[in-house]
């Protein structure tokens, strides 16, 4: 969600153990890249 020029995003850093779990992007300006968990308000 946008207001006055403000993007509201979360991510997360999941650790358990020896483990993190990160994603493996699949949108196309960052196909194949490793991030982690996260995202956006989208209006609706």
């Amino acid at each position: 969600m946008t207001q006055n020029g403000i993007v509201l995003v979360a991510s997360v850093s999941i650790i358990r153990e020896d483990q993190v779990l990160i994603i493996k992007e699949n949108k196309p300006s960052v196909r194949n890249k490793w991030n982690f968990p996260g995202g956006r308000i989208e209006p609706g």
